[in-house]
């Protein structure tokens, strides 16, 4: 049976959303460790 046409796009969308999020997320988590590890290097800088 085949699906409409409609079907295939809201579902491929919604995989392109999910993976969108998913790489946002993972860069979002790099961005912090790497500013984590600057702040710490600046604090230790500080004493």
């Amino acid at each position: 049976m085949k699906r409409p046409s409609g079907v295939d796009s809201n579902v491929k969308m919604a995989r392109t959303t999910d993976f969108i999020m998913l790489t946002t997320s993972m860069r979002g988590e790099i961005i912090n460790t790497y500013l984590k590890k600057d702040v710490e290097k600046v604090g230790e800088k500080g004493k």
